[in-house]
């Protein structure tokens, strides 16, 4: 049991024949993957990520994901735009990011100066369990917490569980352009297709855990007056890792084991394996 991270290779330049060759012979690089040797695969492809023979695409990666089923591996982190099958899981590190959303939220307050203990924070729901996961996480570092949400019936008795557990009172609300939303100062967003931030007022702390690089740059020919937090980094044995590696071998590891993991043990069992997160891949500082 193990995990492997496929990554695309360099640009080809050979002509018709030499890409013949790599559509019926071609093969992937693979090595063991630093910090993880015991159980993960670090994959080159033959072909670059601009590659425009679908045939040799699909050819390559074919024989690929056959030789990753033989060696029973599962769990898979791969660059954009690689297809994965369905019989493999596609890790992105979006369970592993709102688990380690206090860890976010913590080091880019203290860069900023933000007092979470009195600023007014608000979580845009993304209606998953995920945004729920990053709800649990952020309560343990913050003093007042909003949730924007369209599933009220479902998040109030989520809330009132939280603070019988923990003694912070938590309310919800669906407007988006409410007095709430316009006073936050700090927003974290679990809504991956939410792009309401008119409202935000300047100089505010917004953090996208969940967003992909694209959608944070769109974000921030918008709005170049908010500080923008995302694309969590993790180390997972002392290697900087994408969250989709540490994800990964993470989901290879409880397999092993036979541990179910949930939205409230996955942080304690990735600290167990040595992943903790390290710093945001994308920062925009307010101007």
């Amino acid at each position: 049991m193990g995990f492997a991270y496929i990554t695309y290779g360099e640009e080809l330049k050979c002509g018709g024949v030499g890409k013949w060759y790599i559509r019926h012979f071609g093969v992937s690089q693979t090595g063991r993957m630093k910090g993880f040797e015991d159980a993960g695969f670090e994959i080159k492809l033959p072909y670059g990520k601009n590659e425009q023979d679908l045939r040799l695409r699909a050819k390559v990666n074919g024989r690929l994901f056959d030789k990753l089923r033989k060696n029973d591996i599962r769990f898979v982190a791969a660059d954009d735009f690689i297809n994965v099958p369905m019989d493999f899981e596609k890790t992105e590190g979006l369970l592993l990011s709102a688990a380690f959303a206090d860890d976010v939220l913590l080091h880019a307050a203290d860069t900023l100066g933000i007092d979470l203990k009195h600023a007014e924070v608000v979580v845009k729901d993304g209606g998953d369990e995920k945004s729920k996961t990053t709800i649990v996480s952020a309560v343990r570092v913050v003093g007042n917490l909003s949730v924007c949400t369209e599933r009220k019936g479902e998040m109030e008795p989520f809330l009132e569980d939280i603070y019988n557990e923990t003694g912070l009172c938590a309310g919800c609300f669906s407007d988006e352009y409410s007095r709430i939303m316009r006073r936050a100062d700090v927003v974290i967003n679990c809504d991956g297709g939410y792009d309401k931030i008119r409202c935000f007022k300047k100089g505010i702390l917004y953090i996208d855990v969940f967003s992909k690089a694209r959608k944070l740059e769109e974000i921030k020919l918008k709005r170049q007056d908010i500080n923008i937090v995302g694309l969590p980094v993790f180390l997972g044995n002392d290697e900087v890792v994408s969250g989709g590696v540490a994800e990964a071998a993470l989901f290879a590891w409880c397999e092993e084991k036979n541990i179910a993991l949930k939205g409230e043990n996955i942080k304690e069992y990735a600290l167990k394996q040595r992943i903790k997160y390290m710093r945001p891949h994308f920062v925009q500082s307010a101007g």
